[in-house]
């Protein structure tokens, strides 16, 4: 399932009640202590990798945390612009991480570009509070004087804010808050895609721009 046509702009929302909170959340500064049939075993949370500033580099769950698994958290002064490099998924969602975005993630005029790609069969949850804008400098003119705007609703296309690859269900939550958005333009385009399904909670509000 997803928000899919041949050009697509949207601005998508989620009351901030809608977001899940949690019994017990660990963090890197904890140790975790497991007795089981008189084994010892210890272990450590996965640490968060933390975006605070500007920044042209794509990141990926898989290596955020010095190169080991680990959440990624993007601050509201936090900007990743990959705008000029086809082809880049800007947040790739490829081990059983968190993503928590209150910052931007932006392409402009750039073609085949994802905002956040989740691999098959993730354990995760998606937690936008900012936005993902996959934006073009563009705008349709009326040239022959009919009052009529002419040329293509957009030029660039293959542009996906957020994709959930198929083959094994993602398990988690998608929530995209009351600071939220999405704006993605192009032919080709989509705002969200799940390729396969869901099992978890998708909360949105769509409005428009």
């Amino acid at each position: 399932m997803g928000l899919f046509s041949p050009y697509y702009k949207a601005l998508i929302r989620v009351p901030q009640t809608a977001l899940r909170t949690s019994a017990f959340r660990a963090s890197a500064s904890h140790r975790i202590l497991i007795l089981l049939l008189g084994v010892t075993v210890t272990g450590t949370a996965a640490t968060a990798a933390e975006i605070d500033s500007d920044t042209t580099t794509p990141i990926a769950t898989s290596t955020a945390d010095s190169g080991s698994p680990g959440d990624i958290t993007i601050t509201d002064d936090g900007e990743i612009d990959v705008s000029g490099s086809e082809g880049t998924d800007i947040v790739t969602v490829d081990s059983d991480n968190t993503v928590s975005s209150e910052g931007v993630l932006i392409a402009e005029d750039t073609d085949n570009v994802v905002g956040i790609h989740v691999t098959t069969g993730r354990d995760t949850d998606l937690t936008i509070e900012g936005s993902i804008q996959l934006i073009e400098d563009y705008d349709r003119e009326d040239e022959d004087d009919d009052d009529d705007d002419d040329g293509p609703l957009a030029i660039g296309s293959d542009r996906i804010a957020i994709l959930v690859d198929g083959g094994d269900p993602l398990t988690g939550d998608i929530l995209i808050g009351d600071s939220g958005y999405l704006v993605v333009e192009g032919n080709d385009s989509a705002g969200i895609i799940i390729n396969l399904c869901l099992m978890g909670t998708w909360t949105f509000r769509a409005v428009s721009p």
